[in-house]
């Protein structure tokens, strides 16, 4: 074991990874502390960061050791050092400082390189072996498998590939020699390969490509979201109330920006009182499998913890076919969740990310269109609209501009 003063050493200046320079010296040591000091000038115009922001801008970490809700990861990790220091042997205290990195500042940087990839796509410059190409693809594989990774072997390697592993062993989700969500993860990788690197897709068509690799990307999220809910489910059992509530920080900000009154319940219980109640179990579970809509999952998806947990029922977890009673004929679940949108786009101009607020209002998040989302600027621009009578009228009074 390592004492605190070595693991905060490794943790705010590196010790294993290099920043290469085109020659292969060795150069600068990568920090995770990094990952999340940078977040506010690296992220601020993706969803993901701008969400958790928001979700957790009022944590007492956030609020207590600095301004900078962006950063909320490393402050995190900052009061796990002040604070159990004293109640933590030093190899606890190393363990559950290594968790919360994971959890928090390296997955929401693998995040942030898949959203790269999908920019600059946008841009045109996500191609095969040139300077822009393929690096922030590689470089999230990289950071979500680890170098020590083996193949489907839970007792090798310490990022989000090895969680999955374990988890997947504890939820029933091991398929042929590999946890579901890692099988599905290193497809999806192998698709944005094999579509768009290899076939140079961004080139051709950047808006439309952009498009498609962004439901690729968020479907790569979705399951990367598998192992920390069932992380969070997990200790919930155990009653670790420490990991408990690092979890949630991890998990509930998703359901901030899809279900917020769910989202203030299950924060006051697991985050704000710290989960004071075990024989709560249930019922916060219960909110928390409701809620898998939000991530893009099922409940196959997730899967049972042993006879405890047992594996959800999609019928009462999906969003209903039937809207506040309105019986539709045809299945408009995905078409009702351009609101998320609306919300979303609410909470980022609240945050003054206006460039993530824009990003979701053109390319969309929430409201899935075969290969690409529905978008609001798809809404307000759509020539569809000459089918209502009152539409002349509003062009009319806007100088004749039909994208009032």
């Amino acid at each position: 074991s390592q004492d605190s003063y070595t693991t905060s050493d490794i943790y705010n200046n590196g010790r294993n990874s290099n920043y290469n320079s085109t020659d292969d010296s060795v150069g600068n040591l990568r920090a995770i502390s990094s990952f999340s000091i940078d977040a506010g000038r690296k992220m601020i115009m993706e969803p993901f960061i701008n969400t958790y922001a928001y979700a957790l801008q009022n944590v007492e970490s956030v609020v207590m050791y600095g301004d900078d809700i962006y950063r909320y990861a490393d402050l995190t990790i900052n009061d796990i050092f002040d604070e159990l220091n004293d109640e933590l042997d030093p190899e606890e205290l190393s363990n559950f400082v290594a968790d919360t990195a994971v959890a928090l500042n390296i997955w929401m940087w693998v995040v942030h390189l898949l959203y790269e990839a999908v920019y600059d796509c946008r841009a045109g410059t996500l191609r095969r072996n040139t300077a822009k190409g393929d690096y922030s693809v590689d470089l999230a594989a990289s950071y979500y498998i680890g170098s020590g990774q083996k193949q489907g072997n839970p007792k090798t390697g310490y990022l989000l590939y090895n969680l999955a592993e374990k988890m997947g062993s504890l939820f029933g989700q091991l398929g042929n020699g590999e946890s579901f969500v890692n099988t599905k993860i290193l497809q999806y990788f192998d698709q944005i390969n094999n579509r768009f690197l290899e076939k140079d897709l961004c080139k051709d068509d950047p808006m439309l490509a952009a498009n498609e690799l962004h439901v690729i990307v968020d479907k790569i999220i979705a399951q990367m979201s598998v192992p920390l809910i069932q992380s969070l489910i997990y200790y919930m059992k155990e009653y670790d109330t420490n990991r408990v509530v690092m979890y949630a920080m991890a998990v509930l900000p998703q359901i901030s920006g899809c279900e917020p009154t769910t989202f203030e319940l299950l924060f006051a219980e697991l985050v704000t009182e710290a989960y004071p109640h075990q024989d709560a179990f249930d019922r916060i579970v219960g909110l928390l499998q409701k809620s898998y809509t939000c991530f893009g999952l099922t409940c196959e998806d997730v899967g049972s913890y042993g006879t405890s947990t047992p594996q959800c029922d999609n019928d009462e977890v999906l969003v209903s076919k039937t809207l506040v009673g309105y019986e539709t004929s045809f299945d408009v679940r995905e078409l009702s969740k351009i609101d998320r949108d609306i919300l979303q786009i609410g909470m980022y101009m609240s945050l003054e990310a206006y460039d993530a607020a824009y990003n979701l209002y053109t390319m969309g998040h929430n409201s899935l269109n075969g290969t690409i989302f529905y978008t609001l600027h798809d809404l307000a621009t759509s020539d569809d609209r000459r089918d209502a009578e009152s539409f002349a009228l509003f062009e009319k009074y806007f100088d004749n501009n039909s994208n009032y």
